[in-house]
């Protein structure tokens, strides 16, 4: 009796101990399942966000047309030397970018606010090759504010500029340059841009991308900032929003 007692009582002890470690597994497997599938979304954002990232060869010839050569030189000229240069050895450089005191609707540093749709983006080197910048034509659905040297209509098309890119090398290797914080518009996406002004040249200050009736951000410079107040905000009260600060500013000058 007890004999069979002790029996039991053993394989009790293993029947426990085998559900114990069982249950462990399963826990740690789920974990385990879970840090990879964590892992896995990270990484498609992560490949989604570069996607968007204009792409330029490293061995790109100039245009051969002169004129086109010349206004592609005007444009490289702002972008030779930058902070963090094109290298193949790394693959990512990330400049720090300037976001303090910027507002959400940034209408004072802005000579135009435009509403419209990105048909082409392209990249492009600096003329010294150790910059990338990239540029978005954007067919202009509305114009919001122009100043006087801002020559900008209703359904024309605009180039628009932005530092940063991708380069690829001969060898394959793909450079990632781009300033913290700021996204890069989409191919077929509309956007309201904030622009600034250098000669005939626009560059985008920062944006918000418009789709299904609400607003997503473009450029996201950290939790806190008053540019991320209007993320998924509704299009119709985010543009009124946008329209009252311009009046705002006019009214000001």
């Amino acid at each position: 009796m007890q004999n069979q007692k002790r029996s039991i009582a053993l394989l009790l002890a293993v029947l426990v101990t085998a559900l114990v470690t069982a249950t462990m597994a399963a826990l740690r497997a789920q974990d385990q399942g879970h840090q990879s599938s964590h892992e896995s979304n990270r990484e498609q954002q992560r490949a989604e966000f570069e996607s968007q990232f204009p792409i330029v060869g490293y061995s790109s010839p100039e245009p051969t047309d002169p004129q086109e050569r010349a206004k592609r030189r005007a444009k490289g000229k702002k972008y030779n030397n930058p902070p963090l240069k094109i290298n193949e050895r790394d693959s990512v450089a990330t400049d720090p970018g300037r976001w303090t005191g910027l507002p959400a609707f940034p209408v004072k540093q802005s000579n135009a606010v435009i509403l419209g749709e990105v048909t082409g983006t392209q990249a492009f080197l600096s003329n010294d090759r150790t910059g990338v910048y990239s540029e978005f034509t954007i067919r202009i659905g509305e114009v919001l504010k122009a100043n006087n040297q801002t020559a900008l209509l209703s359904g024309n098309s605009v180039a628009v500029e932005r530092r940063g890119g991708r380069v690829q090398f001969p060898s394959g290797h793909i450079f990632h340059y781009w300033v913290s914080g700021q996204g890069m518009p989409r191919l077929g996406g509309r956007y309201l841009l904030f622009l600034t002004q250098n000669g005939d040249d626009y560059q985008i200050l920062t944006g918000y991308e418009i789709r299904d009736g609400h607003v997503f951000l473009l450029d996201n410079p950290g939790l806190g900032h008053p540019i991320t107040s209007y993320k998924g905000a509704d299009e119709s009260s985010f543009l009124n929003d946008v329209r009252a600060a311009i009046a705002n500013q006019t009214n000001q000058q």
